[in-house]
Formats: structure tokens, sequence, C-alpha cells
């Protein structure tokens, strides 16, 4: 409820913060902080008219019997359901409104040169020879450089007339709802309280990705209260499941979010909690050509002794329903 003084018990003018949101024919419901002891049900109320424009419901009080209580100021409302008269026409017609993410297909090349005099020579290291040793490297970094755009690129647009350039939206700066300060020690009650909110909306079970430092900690939970089953098989991949009544994460250590080099800022401290059905990976597939992941041989010819090859993806991120992620950062510790 709005305005900065309480509402009678036989008060039949409310005011709120936005009447758009309710309609004719809503039961309202106004619960009782704990304080209060709630020794009896709550009061319903009835919408019987809107004023969007002065931001005021006129009400219907003590429906189905009950007393009529005060509302105090600042009160929250919740919107039971519509109580619809028999006959009656529709009734006011309420939408969600969308809010657009933008993110694009960015364009990934990891170029790779050998002589052919190296090509020519056997490498008991390399025994299919150290091109393909050396193509092999290079799958493993342009598809690492696509991950992290993944998680924490920031999709970006720039037109000019010599050449756009496009950039990913990743996991981490899509979320900006389910934020949770660890203040540097977890604690199983702060997990579990990040699990309320992380598993709110979404999957029930998600993939918990997070460097080795802070998953030391869900190690020292589930050796002493947390349900685990080890190794279970997930999409392909073995990982360890930590089961509580929120929900279940898919623990998966990823070492790029150790810290840097020589102990500088990485992202050791973080944890990301993810609902994969709403992560989508793209890439261009219009007029017959996709552009996934390809190796392109002999890009270049300079008629010198070497052979240029390139690995080349124009991809992107599509990370949907902002509310159904959630992370954690400041985890120095744990207890």
């Amino acid at each position: 409820s709005g305005g900065s003084t309480d509402f009678s018990s036989v008060a039949t003018a409310l005011t709120v913060i936005d009447a758009s949101i309710f309609a004719v024919d809503d039961l309202l419901l106004i619960p009782q902080p704990t304080a209060s002891g709630k020794s009896a049900a709550e009061e319903v109320v009835l919408v019987s008219a809107v004023s969007v424009a002065a931001g005021t419901l006129t009400i219907v009080r003590a429906i189905g019997g009950a007393g009529a209580d005060t509302i105090v100021a600042a009160s929250p409302i919740r919107i039971l359901g519509q109580a619809c008269i028999e006959g009656s026409g529709v009734p006011t017609i309420r939408s969600t409104q969308k809010v657009p993410h933008l993110s694009y297909c960015q364009l990934f090349k990891t170029p790779i040169q050998t002589s052919e005099h190296v090509q020519a020579s056997e490498f008991y290291a390399a025994p299919q020879g150290e091109r393909r040793y050396q193509q092999a490297v290079a799958l493993v970094r342009h598809r690492s450089e696509i991950e992290a755009a993944g998680l924490w690129g920031r999709g970006s647009e720039t037109l000019l007339a010599t050449g756009s350039r496009w950039t990913t939206q990743g996991v981490k700066p899509t979320i900006s709802t389910n934020i949770t300060d660890a203040s540097t020690t977890l604690t199983y009650t702060s997990m579990l309280k990040f699990g309320e909110m992380g598993f709110r909306y979404g999957e029930k079970s998600k993939l918990c990705m997070a460097g080795p430092s802070v998953l030391s900690a869900f190690d020292y939970f589930s050796a002493n209260k947390l349900l685990t089953n080890v190794l279970a098989d997930v999409f392909g991949v073995q990982i360890k499941k930590i089961v509580t009544n929120h929900g279940t994460y898919l623990v998966a250590n990823n070492f790029r979010m150790e810290a840097g080099i020589a102990g500088a800022s990485g992202f050791n401290d973080e944890l990301y909690l993810i609902d994969l059905p709403s992560v989508v990976f793209r890439y261009l597939n219009g007029n017959g050509k996709s552009m996934n992941t390809r190796l392109y041989e002999d890009i270049v010819k300079a008629g010198n002794d070497s052979t240029i090859d390139e690995f080349k993806s124009i991809v992107g991120w599509q990370v949907k329903f902002e509310k159904k992620h959630a992370r954690i950062y400041n985890v120095t510790a744990f207890a």
C-alpha cells in the first residue's frame, strides 16, 4: 500500500504505489508482519474500482465474513486472483512487458603457422605431424576463448564502413538480480539462503560453476551436512551433485576461475549458478552457410616455406531469463 498514514478498518479507498497492476474483481490479501503474532487469518478484500491516475483502489472490506483490520501504511499487498461475477464480460487484460537483452555473434579467429620443413619432420610428441599437433592446440585455445566470452563477455555493436565489430554477452554481466555478497566467509547458512534465491525460478537442477577455492567450501559442507552424489554423469560430463531442498547443484570445477598470475585478481572468489536450458549457443547459419567452428586450411598463398591454417567461428551466447541465474562473490574462506 502507499501513503504515509494507516488505513482504518472501515476505509474503502486504498492508496497504492502502482495501481496499473490491479484490476476490478481482484481479491487482495495484506500479509501481517511476523511481530503482530498472526493469531488469525488475514482479511481478504475485493477491488471494485481502479483509478490509475489517482493511484487508488476502491475496495470491499471483510470478504468471507472475517473481521476488517487496519492496513498499515506501506504494507505489502498480495493479489490472490480474480473472483468474477457470473455472466460477466472479459475482465481487465494484463500483459507482461518484455525487456529486450541484446547479444551478438562474435568473430573468433585462431591462426596456425607451420613451416613445410617442420611438417615433413617426424616428432615423438607429434606422431601425426607438427601441423596436426598445432591445430589441436589451437582448437583448445579457440574453444577456450568462446567459453570465456560465454562467462564474462559484454554484448556490443560497433558499426563502421571499414569493418564492423560485434561482441557477445556472457552469464556474469547478464545477472543483475540474484547476487550474493559472501562477505569473505561462505557459511552453510549463507549457502542455503543463496539457494532460496538461486532456485526461485527455472530448473531445480542447475550448473554450479566455480574455481577450486570456492568449491572447497562445498566439499566441506557436503562432508558434514549435504547429500552428495559423486561423479554423476550429466550432459556427458562427470560431475558431483549436491542435493538440497531448494534444488540440486551440478558442481563443475572451472580452473579458468582461479586467481590471476602471482596472486593477481581473478574469479576464484565467485560462483555462478546457471540455468542450463536458458543458455543457448548460437552461430550464424543463413543462406545455407554455417559459421560454426570450422578449420580453414592454407588460407594464405604467400609462396613461402610455410602453411597458415585458421579456426574461425562467428558465434555467440544467448543468456535468457536473467532471474533464473545467480552468483556469489567475495568468498575467500568458509566455515
